[in-house]
């Protein structure tokens, strides 16, 4: 599951749209305030989260869920702005930093952000192809078949 963290509709409801079109079950907070135990409600496996979110602010809500345990995936929307903030991002664990342009809400890379969410699980994708593979009596030639289906089991996991 993923779980989905902007202030910008637009934004939200694009990427909210594209990733449940590529098989990602994703959930969205009803209120920034709720962000945080909503995400430990929710345990996804990655959080794609907006830096420019505000009150709190997204690098304040990454020190929160850390400091709550969260062990997920992050992966950061970030633009020119708040670039400053992405080293401390990756200090409280971010996996992949997307950039957008914060002048145009709805204008975002879906694929850049499907992309930075199968880097993040890439660990566990390739664990479960291994799985699969030896399962299968280790079948040459199958490497990618075998891929594909341990990135759909992983993406679809609850």
């Amino acid at each position: 599951m993923i779980v989905l963290i902007t202030h910008e509709s637009p934004r939200r409801n694009k990427l909210q749209q594209f990733l449940m079109q590529r098989g990602y079950r994703v959930a969205v907070p009803n209120h920034r305030e709720e962000v945080v135990p909503f995400v430990i409600e929710m345990k996804p496996q990655v959080i794609v989260l907006d830096l420019y979110v505000a009150e709190p602010s997204g690098i304040e809500v990454l020190r929160q869920l850390r400091s709550e345990g969260f062990k997920g995936r992050v992966v950061v929307l970030a633009g020119v702005s708040n670039s400053p903030l992405i080293p401390q991002a990756f200090q409280l664990g971010v996996d992949q930093v997307v950039g957008v342009c914060q002048a145009t809400e709805s204008d975002i890379a879906c694929e850049q952000v499907d992309c930075a969410i199968r880097a993040a699980l890439r660990q566990q994708i390739s664990q479960r192809a291994q799985e699969l593979w030896h399962e299968r009596g280790k079948p040459h030639g199958k490497d990618h078949e075998i891929w594909l289906e341990a990135e759909q089991e992983v993406i679809r996991l609850p």
